[in-house]
């Protein structure tokens, strides 16, 4: 045996028992940026919350040494981020971040395992398709279409921050259901495990009726003692009442019920997670009343994390496959960026190209005996996010 594996065998005798020693991990990683923090005394803190009247978003945040009120858009970037944003290109048109973007996409919520990282490829300036065309066909399908499909058919909207994602689609299907039914007099509702404080708002400010479905368990005590040893999915969704709304307020036809909402995880529940046996009964009565299912997905992996912890079949199942799997039971979903996506900015509205939510939201005319599509609900959203975000191809972002 040569010295060198002889080297590595010892060395991982070393971290076993270093982490034996330690109780924790060895560090997946190390800092070489740091933020000094400034020399602030009690008192003149106390001062400034006085003439500031105790409101935290009005306290200078340079002013404190632990923040616990920013909760997203704070991760630490890893150096390779940091060093790709050397290769940016500011092009209004389909810049190469754009490409490397819905690529992005595609990988975590379609490919589980087997993704491409079209950015590695951006980063490194190496020959690749968002400057060197090849002669594949252009993407359809899924949630994010390529080429003429995404201006055809757009379905993948990129937005400052995931409130914007929210305004575009709230603002949208109310105009889309005033559209197809001018003479409507009934409430819209849509049901939900949990509605976050801004997305509620923008429900109730296009004058639908957010409905909180908490699961049965929501308010049972959880002993302490079992944390990080079991999880009840306190996030769920409550199956029952919601057969029960869609059979009392959804009409005719369920019409009066737009979309359904899981919030994975529950943020309005404490972060509580959504099981997959969960999001499946919610997809199947979806589907039984021809109702979208659409995700505000801002901490998916977590709950994924937590369906990969918690749920038996899926202890062998890798995060991304279980991430795979929790998509493809919805219709489409809103996503800031700035929470698990672990950027800076960002967020996303994608819905599947001709799936339930396109078909139930564009507006169609009878011709010759057929029902057309005059106004594509992409077409309708794309309009709004370059009226209020800036052009399609980024979003108000850099």
């Amino acid at each position: 045996m040569s010295r060198a594996p002889v080297q590595q065998i010892q060395q991982s005798f070393d971290i076993i028992q270093t982490t034996e020693d330690l109780g924790v991990p060895i560090p997946a990683f190390t800092n070489f940026v740091v933020r000094p923090t400034h020399a602030v005394t009690p008192s003149e803190r106390e001062e400034v919350q006085r003439r500031t009247e105790y409101n935290p978003f009005s306290f200078p945040a340079a002013m404190l040494i632990a923040d616990f009120l920013s909760d997203s858009g704070v991760s630490a970037m890893i150096d390779v981020q940091w060093a790709s944003m050397f290769r940016s290109d500011e092009s209004y048109g389909r810049n190469h971040g754009y490409f490397a973007l819905h690529d992005s996409i595609r990988d975590v919520f379609e490919r589980g395992d087997n993704v491409r990282r079209l950015v590695d490829q951006v980063i490194i300036n190496a020959p690749n398709e968002t400057w060197k065309p090849n002669d594949q066909e252009d993407i359809q399908g899924g949630f994010v279409n390529s080429g003429r499909w995404q201006l055809e058919r757009p379905n993948c909207f990129i937005t400052p921050q995931g409130r914007c994602a929210e305004n575009l689609l709230y603002t949208t299907i109310r105009e889309s259901m005033e559209i197809r039914y001018p003479d409507r007099q009934h409430k819209l509702f849509i049901p939900s495990n949990g509605w976050f404080d801004t997305t509620e708002a923008h429900a109730r400010n296009n004058r639908i009726v957010p409905v909180n479905l908490f699961a049965a368990n929501f308010s049972e005590p959880f002993d302490p003692k079992d944390v990080g040893i079991k999880n009840t999915f306190k996030g769920n969704i409550d199956i029952e009442r919601l057969e029960k709304l869609i059979s009392e307020e959804g009409g005719e036809n369920a019409e009066n019920i737009p979309i359904i909402l899981l919030t994975i995880t529950n943020n309005t529940a404490a972060g509580q997670p959504v099981s997959m046996e969960n999001v499946k009964k919610t997809a199947q009565i979806a589907a039984k009343y021809n109702i979208p299912l659409l995700f505000d997905a801002a901490r998916f992996a977590e709950n994924a994390f937590f369906i990969h912890k918690y749920e038996a079949e899926y202890k062998h199942k890798s995060i991304p496959e279980i991430v795979r799997e929790l998509f493809s039971y919805c219709d489409g979903f809103t996503l800031s960026a700035k929470k698990d996506g672990l950027a800076n900015m960002g967020g996303l509205l994608c819905f599947r190209d001709q799936g339930l939510f396109h078909k139930k939201f564009s507006i169609y005319e009878e011709k010759e005996g057929k029902k057309v599509i005059i106004r594509d609900i992409g077409v309708m959203l794309k309009e709004k996010q370059i009226l209020m975000y800036g052009n399609d191809s980024y979003g108000g972002l850099s």
